[in-house]
């Protein structure tokens, strides 16, 4: 991938800046939240560009404008009453075929000491963004981690990987079983 795109709090984008070079794309829907993240990511200059919007428009605008054959799209903008995951991924899915998906606070289905998020009563867990995978993410394998949540530190909070299944051999030749695992329920 060549270009990073989140929608998160400043700590992961912090995260991601402080280990590549890689240029990164974020928002903030919280205009307090977006105060914040942007003097904590001032440190990394031109090469973070965050915004405070929707995620659904920061994508809508973003994503079509950074032109990167293969980016990673860090999805994290579920809280509060309003959860647009579906939306975020679908558009993704029709537009950046080749994108990376990670999906935070994400169930995994084999280690319950992954903490995931609920919203009235839906659990982001596969079966929430199953249709979406089916109609535009034939193409995609899907990841959780392989690790023990015993090993994480925090929150311990699971996520979820979708890697378009030509990449898929290529990220499993590095990381499969060590951190990542593929599962059963691909599109």
């Amino acid at each position: 991938f060549r270009r990073v795109l989140f929608r998160s709090i400043g700590s992961t984008s912090f995260l991601i800046a402080s280990q590549s070079q890689l240029p990164v794309y974020t928002c903030e829907l919280d205009p307090r939240s977006f105060r914040i993240s942007r003097r904590n990511l001032r440190p990394f200059g031109k090469r973070i560009t965050i915004v405070n919007s929707d995620s659904r428009s920061f994508l809508h605008e973003t994503l079509p404008a950074v032109r990167s054959k293969r980016p990673l799209v860090y999805l994290d903008a579920h809280w509060r009453d309003d959860l647009p995951l579906l939306e975020e991924l679908e558009f993704v899915l029709r537009t950046s075929p080749e994108a990376l998906i990670v999906i935070d606070d994400f169930k995994v289905p084999h280690d319950a000491g992954f903490g995931w998020d609920t919203y009235r009563e839906v659990a982001l867990e596969y079966s929430f963004i199953a249709p979406i995978m089916r109609r535009y993410g034939q193409g995609m394998r899907v990841f959780y981690p392989s690790y023990s949540s015993a090993l994480e530190t925090g929150a311990r909070r699971g996520w979820i990987l979708l890697i378009p299944a030509l990449l898929a051999r290529e990220v499993e030749n590095h990381f499969f079983d060590e951190w990542i695992r593929t599962w059963q329920e691909e599109p």
